[in-house]
């Protein structure tokens, strides 16, 4: 996920097919990489996951002029 406005998401679902279960395993806004750690994501909440079309809603915030990377 890239977002390059200056504003930050907050609960921003997106609906994704596939898994059911996603981990973030890198945000660009981590301390470890001089951002401020706000919008970090430890675990996605998991909306609807539908068995038929395997799809699902997921859950999370974006932070501001940040890159997201979920597996």
């Amino acid at each position: 996920v890239l977002n390059v406005s200056g504003r930050d998401y907050r609960d921003w679902r997106m609906e994704i097919d596939g898994k059911k279960e996603w981990k973030e395993i890198f945000n660009s806004n981590a301390i470890e990489f001089w951002g401020s750690g706000t919008c970090l994501n430890d675990t996605l909440v998991n909306h609807d996951f539908n068995k038929k079309t395997k799809s699902c809603v997921l859950k999370f915030d974006i932070p501001a002029l940040s890159i997201q990377i979920f597996k």
